[in-house]
C-alpha cells in the first residue's frame, strides 16, 4: 500500500514538472525575441494602400536605404554587426512587431541627435541625422504590428510639382547619401537648387532610371516605382519649375 502510494505520488511530481516544461517551451516559442518576416502576415488588398497604415515598401524602406544600406553599412555586401536593411525579411530580424521600445532598429535610431554617444547614433556622422518624421514613421510602422502590407500606393502622374512631389521622393529616398555633410559621388541634392543641376545635366533621371552609363540610384532595394519615376520626367520636360 505503502508502495502503491509512493508510486502514485512520483507519477503525479512526474507529471506536474512535465507540464511546467510544456509550458516554458511553448512559451519561448510563441513569441521570439525578434522574429523574421516569414511570421508576419502579408496583406494583398488589390487596391489602394489604407491611410491609416504606414507602408514598409513606400515609407520605411526607402528611409533606410536612404541613410542606412549603403556601402561600409548596412547593405548586402557590407553587411555591418550582421545587419541588412535592404528587404522586409531581414530587416525583421531587427524588429519586435507592436513593440518600437523592444525592437532593436529603434535602439539604434532613439539615439538620434544623440550628442554624448555618436558611436551608436544611425545614421553615423557625416552623414545627416534621420528627421523628427522619419523617426516617427519607422516607430510608427513597428507600433501598428510591422507588417509588410502589399498595396498599390495611388500615384497620380498627372500631378509633378516640386514642392508637392518631386522633393518629397528625393528627400525620403536620395537625401540621405546625397545632403551638404555627406556628397556621395560628388553629388549633392540637398534644396532646388542642387537638384535642378543633377536635372539640368541629366544625372538624376538616368540614374533612378538605371539607364547604362549612369549609377542606378537608390543603388540598395528596389528602383523607384514607375509613377514616381514618371513625375520626375514630367517635371523636367515642363523646364524644372520651382513650384
Amino acid at each position: 500500500m505503502n508502495l502503491k502510494k509512493h508510486q502514485m505520488k512520483k507519477l503525479g511530481s512526474l507529471l506536474f514538472t512535465s507540464t511546467v516544461v510544456a509550458m516554458l517551451w511553448t512559451s519561448c516559442e510563441t513569441e521570439p525575441l525578434y522574429p523574421t518576416g516569414s511570421g508576419t502576415d502579408i496583406n494583398s488588398l488589390g487596391g489602394d494602400c489604407p491611410p491609416d497604415k504606414v507602408i514598409f515598401q513606400y515609407q520605411v524602406l526607402p528611409i533606410l536605404v536612404s541613410n542606412c544600406a549603403m556601402s561600409g553599412c548596412h547593405d548586402e555586401e557590407s553587411h555591418k554587426d550582421g545587419i541588412v536593411l535592404t528587404d522586409y525579411e531581414r530587416t525583421m530580424e531587427i524588429v519586435r512587431p507592436g513593440k518600437p521600445n523592444k525592437s532593436e532598429l529603434i535602439e539604434y535610431l532613439a539615439v538620434w541627435g544623440s550628442e554624448d554617444d555618436d558611436d551608436d547614433v544611425m545614421p553615423p556622422p557625416p552623414m545627416r541625422p534621420l528627421s523628427e518624421q522619419e523617426y516617427l514613421t519607422i516607430k510608427t510602422w513597428i507600433e501598428q504590428g510591422a507588417e509588410n502590407i502589399i498595396c498599390n500606393p495611388g500615384c497620380d502622374t498627372t500631378t509633378f510639382t516640386f514642392s508637392g512631389v518631386v522633393w518629397p521622393i528625393i528627400e525620403q529616398n536620395c537625401l540621405g547619401c546625397h545632403n551638404n555633410s555627406l556628397q556621395s559621388g560628388d553629388v549633392n541634392l540637398e534644396g532646388y537648387d542642387h537638384v535642378k543641376a543633377q536635372a539640368d545635366n541629366g544625372a538624376l533621371l538616368g540614374s533612378i532610371q538605371w539607364d547604362a552609363g549612369y549609377a542606378p540610384m537608390p543603388p540598395s532595394g528596389s528602383k523607384l516605382p514607375e509613377c514616381q519615376i514618371e513625375q520626375i520626367r514630367k517635371w523636367i520636360e515642363l523646364g524644372m519649375p520651382n513650384d
